[in-house]
């Protein structure tokens, strides 16, 4: 039989896959260990002392900030502190030197508007809530005042100023005072050059022209080894955020009318800028993210993907991240495809006289089905970037959906078709964990395992809150344990008692029934017939839709779209 040419690659590809993925994790920590926006060493004592209600570290890590002009760090430390603030509205601020503490109080009030306005997309962003946010920016501008009237030579009061001035959407003259007086300070300032770089852009007040020129101009006169010499790619994140670009692929198209060569170019800048810091440096951090994702939006250039990902270590930011959804789910779901596709392109190097491994035992099939408490098209949204396809099909009312994987619906043969395996297809309690980061809406998912038994796990915000096991007498829990695992169910589901589903988690019967018991003591509809026997539960339901799987690029392109209704549908 003669085969086609390419197949044997293609068909070696996996085998690549599995060999190689290991390797890939050399340099990279551990998924436990990426913090997004995490703090450095002091300023981690002083959120410690902060939560103690203890006001020295915090006076003393602010006062040594504006002592030894490290405007970086004030800025840095400022605002991980007013967030802080916003939960601890009683903490003794005035104990602080006056200038720490009316630079709090500014970057209090701002975070304080956005609490109320969220960061949501504007299109669920309700009126009030918008009229509220106006309000409290336009109330801040006393503070803002305060502040720069106790910190004199001080950029961060300007750059809290920039901020609400882009949010209340104030002039460009207004604007562009603040951006002088924050730069008369510090000409380097990166904040303050990010703020302008998402002012002039044409999802606010300018163009993609003016502000990729801008960040262009900045890095130009920046000294070496500065910083801000990757600022052009922290504007090509805000370039590709324009939806009439999303659906362009040619690499002289898709960024619309700047020059694919001035991509190009910021994207160079950007590695030189992270190879001439150490890795996990918190400065080149602020470049080294925007830098993966520009390199992932390039496409073809997987190894540098991956080596912009060791560069930045732990330390994930929420942008661009947070653009596409949870930003720490999101990262980790970036940088595993990243090692996929670098370890599906590697050779495989098979050694002579080495004797094969036997073949792994395949282990029973688990059959699972989950039950997302959140609209269809809420749900969609949120698996976007888990590489798998699903079939969803909502409950009556729209107050929820059932939710199971659908690999059948991929084309055969189609590329990168392993990394669904990779991110976990099949396991869709991990998969409901990292789309459901950002979102507040529970998941149950059902689980038919192997040995006839039958789980049920409580998923929300990224998290596993509680799960069960049903396998029968043996497996009964006490009481005390049953009605605190109720307990956390109950909370989350908003059920005024926990005590049915306790009885429930106690039941000795068949776990197949004990499993069907259950979401009726919570509340909820039937299972659909035949979970724990058969796939594709949901393919007869009525209105059932598909999220098909796609690309790392699709996905991203996918999450930046603003319509109505999602393309994965």
């Amino acid at each position: 039989m003669t085969s086609r040419p390419g197949m044997a690659g293609r068909l070696l590809r996996p085998v690549r896959t599995l060999r190689n993925m290991a390797a890939t994790a050399e340099g990279l920590p551990h998924d436990d260990e990426v913090v997004v926006d995490g703090p450095d060493a002091p300023l981690r004592t002083a959120l410690d002392a902060f939560e103690q209600g203890r006001t020295l570290p915090v006076r003393e890590l602010l006062a040594a900030t504006r002592e030894q002009s490290d405007w970086w760090r004030r800025n840095w430390y400022v605002g991980e502190l007013a967030e802080r603030l916003l939960q601890r509205p009683d903490w003794p601020l005035d104990e602080l030197q006056p200038a720490d503490a009316a630079l709090l109080r500014a970057r209090l009030a701002l975070a304080r508007a956005w609490e109320i306005r969220t960061g949501d997309r504007a299109r669920n962003v309700s009126d009030e809530q918008f009229r509220s946010f106006h309000t409290l920016l336009v109330d801040a501008v006393a503070l803002i005042e305060e502040a720069v009237r106790h910190n004199p030579g001080d950029p961060v009061p300007w750059t809290i100023a920039l901020a609400q001035a882009m949010g209340i959407g104030a002039e460009r003259q207004t604007f562009e005072g603040y951006l002088a007086r924050a730069l008369e300070a510090d000409p380097l300032n990166w904040a303050a050059h990010t703020s302008a770089v998402q002012y002039l852009g044409k999802k606010w007040y300018g163009s993609h022209e003016e502000m990729l020129a801008f960040a262009e101009e900045a890095a130009e006169r920046a000294p070496a080894g500065s910083v801000l010499r990757g600022l052009p790619v922290a504007a090509l994140s805000e370039l590709v955020l324009d939806e009439s670009l999303r659906d362009r692929s040619d690499a002289e198209e898709k960024y619309g009318p700047i020059a694919h060569s001035r991509v190009l170019a910021a994207i160079s800048a950007a590695q030189e800028v992270s190879a001439a810091f150490e890795p996990g440096d918190h400065r080149a951090g602020a470049v080294r993210n925007h830098l993966a994702w520009a390199l992932i939006r390039e496409g073809g250039r997987d190894q540098e993907v991956l080596e912009a990902f060791r560069a930045i270590g732990a330390d994930a930011r929420t942008f661009p991240w947070g653009y596409l959804g949870a930003a720490g789910s999101t990262f980790l779901t970036c940088r595993k495809g990243a090692r996929a596709q670098v370890a599906a392109h590697t050779p495989v190097r098979a050694r002579a006289g080495v004797r094969p491994e036997p073949a792994p035992v395949k282990p029973p099939v688990t059959r699972e089905l989950a039950l997302a408490l959140a609209p269809v098209r809420a749900v969609a949204e949120a698996v976007l970037l888990t590489g798998t396809s699903y079939r969803m099909a909502p409950l009556a009312g729209g107050t929820g959906t059932w939710v199971e994987t659908a690999p059948a619906l991929d084309p055969p043969g189609k590329r990168g078709g392993l990394r669904n395996a990779l991110l976990g297809e099949g396991d869709l309690v991990r998969l409901m964990d990292a789309a459901t980061g950002a979102d507040t809406w529970p998941v149950l998912v059902f689980s038919r395992l192997g040995d006839g038994a039958y789980a049920l796990t409580l998923i929300r915000g990224g998290k596993q809150l509680a799960a069960h096991a049903w396998t029968g007498p043996a497996g009964m829990p006490r009481q005390t344990e049953a009605l605190a695992t109720a307990e956390v169910f109950a909370q989350a589901l908003g059920l005024p008692d926990a005590r049915p589903f306790a009885a429930v988690l106690r039941d000795p019967g068949e776990p197949a029934q004990a499993a069907a018991r259950a979401l009726a003591a919570l509340g909820l509809p039937p299972l659909p017939e035949g979970i724990g026997q058969r796939a594709e539960l949901l393919a007869e339901l009525p209105g059932v839709r598909v999220v098909r799987k796609r690309s790392l690029r699709e996905a991203i392109r996918d999450t930046l779209r603003d319509d109505d209704e999602p393309p994965a549908l």
